[in-house]
């Protein structure tokens, strides 16, 4: 065997400076040879089994007069980059685990379908909701989807599928829905949502305005995976939040936490009677906000403006969790 192509499959394919006997070597296909020495090409290093994501992408078939083009890939955590680099830290923090992609093609049109796994069923009701706008054209796809424009995105489960056209026309957007109802069919017949988005109270909240933030929250790093959902009453206006813990104590624990985040510490007295442990107070960033712990929850609301109307909110609130 040539030494540069000795030395390039020690440095690339193998860790611990593995290294093929030249038999074995010979008895590689041409195309595995081409990926082992030069793994820039961006596909595996050896031939990798087909990803179990796969068999969720429409066939030939599934949408009448379309067909699949090319070979469907896939790219887990680590080479999220190489398929949407600037996006990819994004959907990491939601808990990315792997996307799987396939181009679809009827004459001239193309389009593009994308199912995206995350780790939790919140991680993916959380991207999705991130990047829909209550403004748009909902579908009832999935657990919840939208059409705008030319793409057509929805969660399911723990997976958020996108399918995007090259062109909007009525023929391409009718083959967008046929190709996220064949996924969504393939994906299983749980198609909920969050069940803890059922606690929050449905009046005047705003259509479509959930959402679950998985980092932190207002700040606070020790509160990650927090519900969210926008309220307005006349020319009040408001986010409702829910943070669920592992039992009441860490649920007081965080509270704690978020405390340190009030430069402005205030006695409740307004919601004594709500009962629970509690802050209240001014935060950093400018506005009042109210925290109770119930059960092994972590619920409130910002900014607090009207008082008397706040109070029956969370009212309302706690007894949904009671």
């Amino acid at each position: 065997m040539p030494t540069f192509l000795l030395s390039s499959l020690r440095f690339f394919a193998f860790p611990k400076w593995w290294v093929l006997s030249w038999k074995s070597f010979r008895a590689l296909h041409p195309i595995s040879i081409l990926f082992l020495c030069f793994p820039e090409t961006g596909f595996p290093l050896l031939a990798a089994e087909p990803s179990p994501l796969f068999r969720f992408l429409p066939k030939n078939g599934d949408v009448a007069g379309w067909f699949r083009r090319g070979a469907p890939r896939s790219f887990d955590a680590g080479r999220l980059w190489d398929y949407i680099d600037g996006g990819a830290d994004v959907y990491i923090d939601y808990g990315f685990k792997e996307v799987v992609t396939a181009e679809y093609v009827s004459g001239e049109r193309t389009l593009v379908v994308e199912i995206y796994e995350m780790q939790t069923f919140e991680g993916a009701f959380g991207i999705y909701a991130r990047e829909r706008a209550p403004t748009y054209m909902f579908l009832p796809i999935g657990a919840e989807g939208y059409l705008e424009g030319s793409a057509l995105n929805f969660y399911q489960g723990k997976w958020y599928v996108k399918s995007t056209a090259f062109t909007d026309d009525r023929e391409t957007k009718a083959a967008l829905r046929k190709m996220a109802e064949t996924v969504s069919r393939y994906l299983g017949t749980y198609r909920k949502p969050p069940p803890f988005l059922q606690l929050f109270p449905p009046a005047n909240r705003k259509r479509n305005s959930e959402g679950w933030e998985p980092k932190s929250f207002l700040g606070c790093t020790d509160m990650r995976g927090v519900f969210t959902a926008e309220y307005g009453k006349g020319k009040s206006a408001w986010t409702a939040f829910l943070h669920a813990c592992e039992n009441e104590e860490q649920a007081s624990a965080r509270l704690k936490s978020f405390r340190s985040l009030l430069v402005r510490p205030a006695k409740p007295d307004e919601f004594r009677s709500l009962g629970g442990e509690m802050a209240f107070g001014r935060h950093r960033d400018g506005f009042d906000v109210l925290l109770i712990v119930r059960k092994k929850f972590v619920v409130g609301m910002y900014p607090i403006r009207d008082k008397e109307l706040s109070l029956r909110f969370m009212r309302e609130f706690l007894a949904r969790i009671d």
